[in-house]
């Protein structure tokens, strides 16, 4: 159940010349919740601004202590409500998603344990599109990750993780992409029938 913080992410924008890299303070807090380190993350999180001089800060912030309970609001999904997507052996579920459209989708595998791994696994064109309408600074959310562990393909709630990821985005903007997180788990239903 922590898998999406095993990679982070960054997102080089040839149109706005900058760069973008996810904070591993801000998202080690969310997903690792009760069981975040913060010597662990913060190190990552210095380890990134000495690679990187000038790094500046994003307008994108959240209640550092409210991110281990994030969520939208009241009756939205939490970092723990995730989708299952597929069911099957670690084995059958790995192999759909290397061949599904030829392994076209398939961004990155990372094999985490013997029980475990992480995919970072492409959208469909239409569904990816969000990212245009709420803004490309976060677009690091892309590729979105699927969890294969215990026979099961699960996704982060993608009404979670578009939010916890877009903290500024408020009511009116979800509102302006409701169908997106319906149609990531649709793409994601396609890959493991």
């Amino acid at each position: 159940m922590r898998s999406n913080i095993a990679v982070l992410r960054l997102f080089v924008d040839d149109q706005e010349k900058m760069i973008s890299i996810t904070n591993p303070v801000y998202f080690g807090k969310a997903f690792m919740q009760e069981e975040y380190n913060h010597a662990v993350f913060n190190g990552e999180l210095e380890k990134i601004n000495k690679a990187f001089p000038g790094l500046k800060a994003s307008k994108d912030v959240w209640d550092f202590d409210g991110l281990a309970n994030y969520h939208f609001m009241i009756s939205m999904p939490y970092y723990k409500d995730v989708d299952v997507v597929g069911k099957g052996t670690n084995e059958e579920l790995l192999a759909k998603a290397r061949s599904y459209k030829k392994g076209k989708g398939l961004i990155f595998e990372l094999k985490l344990s013997e029980n475990s791994t992480l995919l970072g696994y492409a959208l469909s064109k239409r569904t990816s599109k969000f990212v245009k309408k709420i803004g490309r600074a976060n677009a690091a959310i892309l590729p979105y990750c699927l969890t294969i562990e215990n026979g099961k393909a699960t996704a982060l709630s993608a009404k979670y993780y578009i939010a916890v990821s877009y903290p500024l985005l408020d009511m009116n903007g979800f509102m302006g992409i409701m169908t997106i997180p319906g149609a990531v788990i649709k793409d994601y239903e396609k890959v493991f029938k």
